[in-house]
């Protein structure tokens, strides 16, 4: 069975009160070091510091970011469970040089609380930061953000074409706070539509399956939309920025 969807089905529970349990849980069973910052709001970040000798004083990081809390009346299998899954992949595999912060963070669906209080915490300590979420469905990653040179990066180096228009999620607090920024997601190729005298800027048709995947709609609730090998070309595409070659660890 393909590793991501291995853990998102460990990570999956009826009740949304017990994601934060869960998650941790899977993290203490995958041997991974993880610390809890608790904040203002009840708000439970779940911090995974990756460091090795060379880097360990670094006080700049980069982060790596998804929301685990999930939408009333929702199993969250795309928002956001699937990106939770492939991060735990990746802090699994890294062995890089980069100092990174892998954050899973809390209360996205309340208002982004959970970002807010982090970035409140470490905001001039952060490089910058890639978030994920709803990365599952379709066949194409796309990416949103304000930041023209993580755009240019992600389209140049791994073809990651840009949307018009900047998605909601954590990625709006790290922009506001002037962090420079991208918010990673997913869709199908076919409800793409390109910006005319802009080769890699689209925007979603109105009518497309991804609005369906998210908040709890119908489609966040079924796991057979789940595009694993997308998500595992995501993860090949995080490992060669980072350069790491994560299939020799398998």
């Amino acid at each position: 069975m393909n590793r991501i969807k291995e853990l998102v089905l460990d990570l999956t529970v009826l009740n949304k009160e017990k994601r934060f349990e869960q998650l941790c849980k899977v993290l203490k069973l995958n041997n991974l070091d993880f610390y809890i910052e608790e904040d203002k709001d009840n708000t439970r970040n779940i911090i995974i510091k990756l460091r090795n000798s060379s880097n360990s004083k670094s006080l700049k990081h980069i982060v790596l970011g998804a929301h685990y809390d999930i939408f009333p009346n929702s199993l969250g299998f795309n928002d956001n469970t699937i990106a939770v899954a492939m991060l735990i992949e990746f802090a699994k595999t890294y062995k890089g040089e980069v100092p990174i912060n892998i954050v899973f963070f809390d209360k996205e669906e309340s208002g982004m609380i959970g970002s807010d209080n982090y970035t409140s915490n470490y905001e001039h300590e952060i490089y910058f930061a890639l978030i994920f979420d709803i990365i599952g469905f379709g066949d194409t990653l796309v990416v949103s953000s304000t930041d023209e040179v993580l755009k240019e990066l992600l389209y140049t180096n791994f073809g990651i074409k840009a949307l018009n228009f900047p998605l909601p999620s954590d990625n709006l607090v790290f922009s506001r706070k002037g962090i420079p920024t991208a918010l990673i997601t997913a869709t199908n190729s076919t409800d793409l539509q390109k910006i005319p005298n802009k080769a890699h800027i689209h925007y979603v048709a109105s009518s497309a399956k991804f609005y369906r995947t998210f908040h709890g709609r119908e489609l966040d609730n079924d796991i057979t939309i789940l595009n694993f090998d997308l998500a595992e070309g995501l993860l090949d595409k995080l490992s060669t920025m980072f350069s790491i070659d994560h299939k020799k660890e398998k």
